[in-house]
């Protein structure tokens, strides 16, 4: 599994590829500055899902910004598709 999130050129392209292919069908719109202009930034997001703890499950995201107001999208890595080439794989993901 990745230790620090930080995507490789190469995966950032993965990622990139997989999110355009997957998502921009049609404009995708920011609920909150009405722009279509998105960022695909270089590292994942892990969250936990456990509100006060972050023990359990962590759940790896790609993350996707506005780049007119920051608004941040994330996307699983398992739902885009693209965690096996990630070199993520389910029971590393949710320990």
């Amino acid at each position: 599994m990745m230790a620090t999130g930080v995507l490789t050129p190469d995966q950032l392209q993965l990622v990139a590829g997989a999110f355009v292919s997957k998502y921009t069908q049609r404009p995708l719109i920011c609920p909150v500055s009405g722009d279509d202009d998105w960022e695909i930034q270089d590292r994942l997001a892990f969250f936990a899902a456990g509100v006060t703890t972050y023990d359990g499950p962590k759940y790896p995201s790609a993350v996707i910004l506005c780049r007119k107001c920051g608004y941040t999208l994330l996307i699983n890595v398992f739902m885009l598709g693209v965690a096996e080439e990630l070199g993520i794989v389910q029971s590393e993901a949710s320990s």
